[in-house]
């Protein structure tokens, strides 16, 4: 299209050529409409600087609209104080919710947690400003900082997103190897439902850690309501990903419901096929009896032969589609 075509003048520099071919792009194109186009462009490309002479020639209202993305591209570069001031001159105060909380979720992924808060604390919505807390808790916990974000959870207001708060701390816990602090976690949940949620992650992250027997212990614990599947499917699946397919067959092997089985053996031939292991995944999807699942499985592997430059068993793959 031709904005594409523009986009792409962008990024090579010319910033003249894009304006004429944003131009006519659209019928009725105003040359703030045109310029704002210009402005999310350089900004796509990575040039901050230009956006930002661009979107000074903008008109008041120009500016409104392309704020949003400015503070954004000001904050992801470093520049947290002009993004909180670009963000401040956002008129419309649903937009300047949303944009500050972006804002503080990338202050305390940047380690500035005090910053976060205080960002967190200008929002108006209230069910934003829980949302955005929550978040930043749950930032705070891949950290390490496990005390900080179980703190941050109790000014969060609505208990909807204090739990999922903690449920978000638990299954930090468990994937940085702390399985026992992450169940401590988890107990604080009140909610059955979240609770069994955090506690199917946790049975995940234990399996991608390799302790099979451990996982199968948590998962004795879950209420039967919280697992699409049998919890062999979540183990194998956590298996698959963490590349263990001999663990992950064996695992699936031990499953006796065929939807089941048919779901965890779509994960590991997933798997085999993003590991290159094309020959390995077409042997998995053939002992798969679900014809729909395993059509989905054959489309991945389709893909797989695709990015390898394989495009003849692409198309073989691709006729056995249903």
């Amino acid at each position: 299209t031709l904005r594409h075509i523009g986009e792409v003048q962008v990024a090579e520099g010319d910033t003249k050529g894009a304006f004429q071919t944003f131009a006519t792009s659209q019928e009725k194109m105003t040359n703030d409409q045109t310029l704002r186009l210009i402005v999310y462009a350089q900004l796509k490309a990575g040039d901050v600087e230009g956006a930002l002479q661009t979107f000074e020639t903008l008109s008041e209202e120009g500016k409104h609209f392309a704020s949003w993305s400015i503070a954004l591209a000001q904050a992801k570069r470093g520049d947290v104080t002009n993004a909180l001031q670009t963000a401040a001159g956002i008129k419309d105060l649903k937009q300047k919710d949303y944009s500050l909380s972006e804002l503080a979720v990338i202050q305390a992924k940047a380690g500035d947690v005090k910053g976060a808060l205080h960002t967190a604390g200008t929002i108006q919505n209230k069910v934003t400003k829980d949302q955005t807390l929550r978040d930043i808790a749950e930032d705070q916990a891949k950290a390490g900082d496990v005390t900080g974000a179980l703190e941050t959870t109790n000014i969060i207001e609505r208990v909807t997103f204090s739990e999922s708060a903690r449920g978000r701390i638990a299954v930090a816990q468990a994937k940085a190897g702390d399985v026992k602090g992450a169940k401590h976690t988890a107990a604080m949940i009140q909610s059955g439902h979240e609770k069994d949620e955090t506690l199917v992650f946790i049975t995940a992250a234990q399996a991608e850690a390799g302790d099979v027997e451990g996982a199968l212990k948590t998962a004795a614990t879950i209420g039967p309501n919280a697992f699409q599947y049998s919890p062999l499917v979540v183990i194998a699946e956590a298996q698959a990903r963490a590349g263990n397919i001999k663990g992950a067959q064996q695992t699936t092997a031990t499953i006796k419901e065929e939807g089941d089985k048919g779901s965890a053996l779509a994960s590991i031939a997933a798997a085999q096929a993003k590991a290159g292991d094309v020959k390995g995944a077409l042997q998995t999807a053939a002992a798969i009896k679900d014809g729909q699942t395993k059509n989905y499985v054959l489309l991945d592997i389709v893909e797989a032969n695709a990015k390898t430059g394989d495009i003849k068993d692409a198309l073989q793959t691709a006729s056995t589609i249903l």
